[in-house]
């Protein structure tokens, strides 16, 4: 009776039979995550929430879920309440088991909204959508958008600055000051006409987005950033 105890202590504490159960579990959960772990990342500009059982947007998904197919269209009310709350423009891209619903940024709205604001600003010259190609960032789009700014403007000198190699940090400034004034975290580039080429990090926005919908406690219960996991090499 002692042998068998010790052999089967012996094999659970098997580094190889710990990491098969590990995988297993990680396999028969898979709304548990290693948020850092390096075998898993998120898709940017996607998030998953779970609403509460008693609120108006959860009596939307359940008229939804039970059409056959599911008509996310029921739903529009939820995308339009949630981008209003958080800023960011939101659209139910699927409807997931579980209760669960995919939202996703949508890129073109917030271009637009990007576009909006930035015609605010006095010394920019020029607004335009980008003819480069646009970034892919995970399975969405970034929308790139073209600034030129006044030649006397500080705007305009950092742009300059950059395009000439010079080692200073206006350049990183200005998207830091442009972030800032449209409450938005923002990537650029220069192009040789001495434009800015402009666009959202979709990666931070969807960070940003998913603290702004826990903040929402009294709608959403669960939030949860779409992970992927990947194989280690």
């Amino acid at each position: 009776m002692i042998t068998f105890w010790t052999t089967l202590y012996k094999e659970m504490i098997n580094p190889v039979l710990v990491i098969c159960a590990l995988i297993l579990f990680s396999a028969l959960l898979p709304d548990s995550v290693f948020a850092n772990g390096q075998n898993t990342q998120f898709v940017p500009g996607e998030v998953m929430i779970k609403f509460r059982e008693e609120t108006e947007p959860n009596q939307l998904l359940a008229q939804a879920s039970h059409l056959n197919p599911p008509d996310i269209e029921i739903l529009a009310p939820v995308e339009s309440l949630l981008s209003e709350k958080t800023g960011i423009p939101l659209k139910v891209k699927q409807l997931l088991s579980g209760a669960w619903v995919l939202l996703a940024v949508d890129g073109d709205k917030l271009r637009d909204q990007l576009v909006t604001q930035l015609r605010k600003r006095n010394t920019i010259t020029e607004i335009q959508l980008s003819a480069s190609e646009s970034k892919a960032m995970g399975r969405s789009e970034v929308k790139m958008i073209d600034v030129a700014f006044q030649s006397d403007s500080p705007e305009y000198k950092a742009i300059k600055a950059k395009l000439a190699g010079t080692a200073d940090d206006s350049f990183a400034g200005l998207i830091q000051e442009l972030s800032k004034t449209l409450n938005l975290p923002l990537q650029g580039e220069v192009n040789q006409q001495g434009h800015l080429l402009l666009q959202a990090d979709l990666r931070e926005v969807t960070i940003v987005l998913d603290k702004k919908l826990r903040s929402l406690s009294e709608l959403i219960a669960l939030v949860q950033l779409n992970y992927v996991s990947t194989i280690m090499k």
